[in-house]
């Protein structure tokens, strides 16, 4: 197993139960990757690694509530074609995956 995959099983494995997951924002919009040439939302379990993965300090953890994030977030992102990236490491290595990908794997529990 990847070290991507070890910290996409660990995000799936922190987020079940909690109430939140987070992206990074400077207000204004979003922290994107670019990955194989797809725009992709990097996705953390927690504000501290979300943090600690930006060198940008006009970039901060910003909460997204499940619900919110069911509702609104899988199906915009879906819309846009915008994939995410779980966890994504220091050299931006991630598994990425559509939206309602995750979603599925975070609503069964496993990856």
């Amino acid at each position: 197993m990847s070290d991507a995959e070890q910290r996409y099983q660990q995000f799936i494995e922190q987020i079940a139960g909690k109430d939140e997951l987070f992206v990074l924002s400077d207000g204004e919009s979003f922290a994107l990757l670019n990955s194989d040439g797809e725009e992709c939302l990097p996705l953390w379990a927690d504000a501290d690694s979300a943090q600690q993965w930006s060198n940008d300090p006009a970039l901060v953890p910003r909460a997204i509530t499940m619900d919110v994030w069911f509702e609104r977030w899988v199906p915009g992102l879906t819309g846009d074609n915008i994939q995410v990236a779980v966890n994504p490491g220091e050299s931006g290595d991630a598994v990425v995956l559509s939206a309602e990908e995750l979603a599925d794997a975070m609503q069964a529990g496993d990856g």
